[in-house]
């Protein structure tokens, strides 16, 4: 059966909702599958299989098992905003390793413990990650990225703009289990929580308009032309 063009824009009308999204992200979204106007306008839900996101921003791709992906489209006339929940299981970084590589002398400068724990990021399968987005016309607003595994938990909010700026604050968790594991120097860092658990938080702020670039964590803060070490 051949369709009429608007029965191939109404059978891809969900893969279209979704490069729109990853659009205002910065986000290339690949999946095996795709998702049409039943399941992502009637329905509100899709299922990715086998998706792969790749930040653009931050050069790094995330995979994962499966992907559902919710979108509520009732604050549009009120608010001029999309609610998007999106639920990933057993996700984990995708070429993390050569990255950190790449980048690790770079964060020496300003942070050594950084390179350090966001490689332990990337060496994580996390059972479940979801993330909670607002989208409104040239900024997208994430009330909470949570992601979960028996070692590491992850909290992120922020915004992301169209043009390109950034401002994400996260604080990543780490079991008494892993924490036992880690070297000394990393370990040291990080902030003691309830039950042994530890902590490291971080707040990332990045302009276009008028370029700045703002680094602050447990450690360190880095603002543009000034470094200062705590």
């Amino acid at each position: 059966m051949i369709l009429s063009p608007l029965g191939v824009l109404l059978s891809r009308s969900g893969d279209l909702f979704l490069s729109f999204i990853g659009k205002q992200l910065s986000i290339d979204i690949v999946y095996k599958n795709h998702a049409g106007f039943v399941s992502c306008f009637i329905l509100k839900f899709m299922k990715l299989e086998n998706p792969v996101f790749l930040l653009r921003d931050f050069d790094l791709a995330l995979g994962c098992q499966e992907a559902y992906i919710q979108p509520d489209f009732s604050k549009v006339k009120d608010e001029s905003a999309i609610l998007i929940k999106c639920e990933l299981k057993n996700a984990s970084f995708l070429k993390i390793k050569e990255r950190i590589a790449e980048s690790a002398q770079k964060l020496l400068l300003f942070d050594k413990d950084l390179a350090g724990i966001l490689e332990e990021l990337g060496n994580i399968l996390y059972g479940n990650m979801s993330v909670t987005l607002r989208l409104y016309t040239g900024r997208v607003e994430f009330s909470s990225c949570e992601a979960y595994n028996r070692d590491i938990r992850l909290n992120a909010s922020g915004t992301v703009t169209e043009e390109g700026d950034l401002d994400i604050k996260a604080k990543v968790f780490f079991s008494p289990e892993l924490t036992g594991k880690l070297p000394e120097e990393l370990s040291s860092v990080l902030t003691e929580e309830s039950r042994g658990w530890r902590s490291y938080s971080l707040h990332l702020e990045k302009g276009e308009e008028k370029p700045f670039l703002k680094l602050e964590s447990d450690r360190i803060r880095f603002d543009f032309k000034k470094i200062e070490v705590r």
